[in-house]
């Protein structure tokens, strides 16, 4: 990918302003390792109320493993160790 530091600093300007998105707040993740990655999604999800209106937005590559699925990758990803590291998908719901 050429630019997705730009991609996100676009789209979190679009967000930001108020007569577009309306969103207060947006932290832009460049460039950062797994595990770095991994804590901040993990923060993003903790302690959000039912009603509360939250986007998650990834620009950057997705590796395959050899059973074809598809895994989000950063900049330290290991292709050897994708299934061992990766969070499984889940669906929740809060109540």
């Amino acid at each position: 990918m050429k630019a997705p530091d730009a991609d996100v600093g676009a789209l979190a300007d679009v967000l930001l302003d108020a007569e577009v998105g309306g969103f207060q707040d947006a932290k832009l993740l460049v460039n950062l390792s797994t595990a770095s990655v991994r804590r901040a999604i993990a923060n993003f999800y903790a302690n959000k109320a039912r009603d509360d209106l939250l986007l998650l937005y990834f620009s950057g590559h997705g590796v395959l493993d050899d059973q074809g699925r598809l895994y989000l990758a950063v900049k330290d990803t290991e292709r050897s160790l994708l299934r061992l590291l990766a969070s499984r998908p889940r669906t929740s719901r809060m109540k």
